[in-house]
């Protein structure tokens, strides 16, 4: 297929891969668009008004995240293998009484491409007369079983909810948390309390939202191996357990410096790297216990520089090196695979891999143009 963009006659540029098709969340709706042809089919929409005043065509820049939404999530579930996105909708009001703002949930079935099922998540205090809460960022940050969780956040509050995607009923509500990723049958928040000035992050019960532990280190999460979740915090980072929210000292980035990034293979191994850009001063590999099986660190002397990761897939690191040339890593050893590749893609499936063009090193996240090469390893 030809070059994707974000132009008018564009293809767009897709957020998630499923088979030979990729998604895109935007304006037009929950688009799929075929990677073989570069067909683009007419988007999906919730059943009630998206809001008339969120621009889903705003993008990361790079600089501030403007996003209002984020990417649509493909996840095989005991009712089938569907593709959720999450739309901030107006809800109308209903004779006397009032309306308010919502998100709903769509689900689309992969194998079709059709609309499967819509669920409305009503806001909090939104129908309150003078309260006027806007979006900053919606997010389907993961599923477990027929389970999907949303993250809300609006400049009044944030929130976390469970949809079942077997029924379409909303499962339960947490007001004032932060949905970060799901771990298992975990839920990872954060929780801000702005007037003390603290943050702590808790990990919650996908069944019921019911509060498992408390863990006072905060920040960005990602997960590591089986069932654990590495905090990066404001100063130093940890990894811990999902399920009893205790660290694990046996992980190799557990009290090291912040900055870390982890990325999952889908297979058995977690990559994880501190820094960016052209600033990456270490990589490592960790299997799905934790343990480490290989580290590259940018030293004076060394006989290694570490790449800057795009994505990692299934045993291959993608990236790039600091002179901006695409390369391929194995997850498993370390070693150099493609030592200079073709592209670095910043997604990858067993079909295609979808890679910006003339992008820089580290700023792959939003390009301005793309293209879909055949997957090659």
């Amino acid at each position: 297929m030809g070059e994707m963009g974000r132009g008018a006659g564009d293809i767009p540029i897709v957020e998630v891969l499923d088979g030979v098709h990729g998604w895109l969340l935007g304006a037009k709706g929950l688009v799929r668009v075929d990677l073989t042809t570069g067909e683009v089919a007419d988007g999906l929409f919730p059943d009630n008004a998206p809001h008339p005043e969120v621009d889903l065509d705003l993008v990361n820049t790079g600089t501030s995240t403007v996003d209002p939404a984020g990417p649509p999530v493909v996840a095989d579930t005991p009712v089938g293998r569907l593709v959720l996105a999450v739309f901030p909708v107006k809800i109308p009001d209903r004779g006397t009484v009032p309306g308010g703002i919502g998100v709903e949930v769509v689900a689309a079935d992969s194998a079709t491409g059709q609309k499967a099922q819509s669920t409305l998540i009503p806001l909090p205090g939104s129908e309150v007369p003078g309260s006027r809460p806007w979006f900053e960022y919606v997010n389907v940050v993961g599923v477990h079983g027929a389970t999907a969780v949303v993250d809300v956040r609006t400049n009044e509050y944030e929130f976390t909810a469970a949809v079942d995607l077997a029924s379409g009923q909303v499962l339960w509500t947490a007001p004032g948390k932060a949905g970060q990723l799901v771990v298992g049958d975990t839920v990872i928040v954060t929780v801000s309390d702005w007037g003390a000035g603290t943050r702590d992050t808790r990990g919650l019960s996908v069944a019921d939202g019911r509060q498992r532990w408390v863990s006072t280190s905060a920040g960005s999460a990602f997960p590591v191996g089986r069932d654990m979740v590495l905090l990066d915090g404001s100063s130093t980072s940890v990894v811990i357990n999902a399920t009893s929210g205790r660290p694990v000292p046996s992980v190799p980035l557990h009290g090291d410096r912040r900055g870390w990034s982890c990325f999952g293979d889908q297979r058995s191994v977690t990559v994880c790297q501190r820094g960016g850009g052209r600033s990456v001063e270490v990589l490592l590999g960790l299997d799905d216990s934790g343990a480490e099986l290989w580290r590259i660190v940018n030293q004076t002397g060394g006989t290694r520089v570490p790449p800057a990761v795009s994505t990692v897939w299934h045993g291959a690191i993608y990236g790039y090196t600091r002179d901006g040339v695409p390369t391929v890593l194995d997850a498993r050893t370390g070693a150099d695979r493609t030592p200079v590749a073709a592209v670095a893609p910043f997604l990858v499936n067993e079909y295609f891999g979808i890679a910006a063009v003339d992008a820089s090193v580290g700023q792959v996240s939003a390009p301005s143009r793309a293209v879909a090469v055949p997957a090659t390893s």
